[in-house]
């Protein structure tokens, strides 16, 4: 992961994280093997919005990730589990008891 950087978008935050793929286990490649993963919630400032089940991506951290293509965009295959931590600091998930 490259960058990770949270945005106000209609009263909610999002977190935007960019990432080049190094391999592929399936599927077609993207061009220029860069992809933007658009997730719900983050921290801006001192507001943070979680939501449940939604995987942080932090900066520098290798992940394997599993998504499905609906029309132009993708998604997580089953939330947070189509996100494995490879390495780094990072991959948390936030949950609420």
């Amino acid at each position: 992961i490259n960058s990770v950087e949270s945005k106000w978008e209609n009263g909610n935050i999002y977190t935007f994280s960019d990432l080049t793929i190094e391999n592929y286990i399936k599927g077609d490649p993207i061009p220029g093997n860069r992809l933007t993963i658009k997730t719900s919630g983050g921290t801006i400032g001192e507001t943070t919005q979680a939501v449940e089940d939604q995987s942080i991506l932090h900066s520098g951290t290798r992940v394997q990730i599993y998504l499905e293509k609906n029309n132009d965009t993708f998604s997580f295959v089953c939330a947070n589990f189509g996100l494995e931590c490879l390495s780094g600091e990072g991959c948390n998930t936030i949950s609420t008891p």
